[in-house]
């Protein structure tokens, strides 16, 4: 009987310093980040993934208004520009100039073999495309093992609903009108940040500063490897459930959580965010773990 091979990602936290780090994820509420970013990214970008229809003719002579480009009107409007869908001919070209990324460990144990893969929950949409390595270990295992699997609506809806007794702490008006600012910036429809606890509210901000930059949480690598693994027929399993993520993130003592949100927001103000992400994301690509773990 040939052994059973899981590949399993384990993924590093990207865009605020490391304390805000340590103090956010407490044990291992690192997909919960991903999530949050995933909820805040699926609100900016939905008018891209549905157009809305033009106007119908008022006479048999006019014709019917054209559809706006997205990608035209974020830029007139100085929002970061969407993603969008590779074309199958992007794709393919993607796939052929595709090299590796980030840090792989091969473990081995009575005839197991896995693959431990790090992840920083954004990307670039060229990281889409997996390297001959990766594609080589994904292409040995039966199971790839996720903290969460963030393809799944019901995982998406699930980290919307907090834990029983947590308190969601009552912010300033002062924090509420930095983060509208920042939600703002981010070209975020209003409403977009409602019903998500204070705490999710900048962990997702705080992911989505480089997207001007073309680092977006759109183009995670969880993402990638889930859709890559389901394209493969191989089983995809979860690792931790959406409650324990938002347990391991989300403080119960409501000052603690103003905390981090003061503290991630701050950081998103004065450029310490910005300049912490392209370090993390510039030395995952390279592959530099001694710097990563610094």
């Amino acid at each position: 009987m040939a052994a059973q091979t899981t590949t399993s990602m384990g993924p590093k936290m990207a865009g605020i310093s490391r304390e805000s780090i340590r103090r956010l994820t407490l044990a291992h509420g690192m997909a919960a980040w991903c999530a949050a970013s995933a909820l805040l990214g699926q609100a900016a970008h939905a008018q891209v993934a549905e157009p809305a229809p033009p106007p119908a003719a008022s006479s048999p002579e006019s014709r019917p208004a054209p559809v706006p480009d997205p990608l035209s009107d974020s830029a007139a409007r100085g929002c970061p520009t969407p993603p969008v869908p590779p074309t199958p001919e992007q794709a393919a070209q993607g796939m052929r100039q595709a090299r590796d990324h980030g840090v792989m460990w091969k473990l081995e144990y009575r005839g197991v073999t896995s693959w431990l893969y790090g992840t920083i929950h954004v990307g670039r949409v060229e990281w889409i495309y997996p390297g001959p390595a990766l594609v080589q270990a994904m292409g040995s295992v039966q199971t790839l093992a996720l903290e969460l699997d963030i393809t799944d609506p019901q995982t998406i809806h699930a980290l919307t609903i907090l834990p029983p007794g947590t308190k969601t702490p009552v912010l300033t008006p002062d924090l509420r009108a930095r983060i509208a600012r920042q939600a703002k910036k981010q070209c975020l429809p209003p409403g977009a940040l409602s019903g998500l606890h204070p705490v999710m509210q900048v962990v997702g901000l705080a992911a989505m500063i480089r997207r001007s930059e073309g680092l977006d949480p759109a183009w995670a690598q969880e993402g990638m490897l889930a859709g890559f693994a389901k394209g493969m027929k191989l089983k995809v399993v979860a690792l931790e459930t959406p409650r324990r993520q938002l347990e391991a993130i989300i403080p119960r003592d409501p000052k603690e959580a103003l905390a981090i949100v003061e503290d991630t927001l701050t950081e998103i103000e004065d450029g310490s965010g910005e300049r912490e992400l392209d370090r993390l994301a510039q030395d995952w690509d390279r592959g530099d773990f001694d710097d990563l773990a610094a």
